[in-house]
């Protein structure tokens, strides 16, 4: 695949994941009843933020909380292991890098599965994250660092 159409591929996947996010971002954070808006109150707060970061922003967003209180503010505990696991592969597919706070409210709001679903998640090989998400060789170190992340506490 040529790299015009993977970042094409990325493009319209953003675009997906923004219309899925604003459609569904009604749900307050701490209110999420699925994996699905779970994750679209988490993804809706990480791109606000970039938006905000922009130098010349083209939008802004106000009242936008940062990711790592987003997550803390989001309740986890109703998801099942399964439903933790799908959002965990989620974050990690669309969200290249969790600073630390984030990354550690994330792991927090996790509790005791935390470790268990990172290292479930992180068995998804690199040959499927390059033919299937298109990830390069650096953007998969990204990942696998996410991952690493919420196994060791780091």
């Amino acid at each position: 695949m040529s790299f015009l159409s993977m970042k094409l591929a990325t493009i319209v996947l953003l675009a997906m994941l923004v219309a899925f996010c604003t459609a569904t971002s009604e749900s307050a954070a701490g209110n999420c009843e699925n994996v699905e808006q779970c994750f679209a109150v988490i993804f809706d707060s990480y791109v606000k933020g970039k938006l905000n970061r922009l130098p010349n922003p083209v939008m802004t967003v106000e009242g936008t909380k940062p990711l790592d209180v987003t997550l803390q503010d989001t309740d986890l505990s109703h998801l099942t292991f399964f439903e933790k696991k799908r959002l965990v592969f989620y974050i990690a597919l669309t969200i290249p890098h969790l600073d630390a706070a984030a990354g550690d409210t994330f792991r927090f709001a996790l509790g005791k599965d935390a470790s268990r679903v990172a290292k479930e998640v992180s068995s998804i090989s690199d040959d499927d994250l390059r033919s299937r998400f298109f990830f390069s060789s650096e953007r998969i170190k990204d990942f696998r660092s996410l991952l690493e992340s919420l196994q060791t506490g780091d």
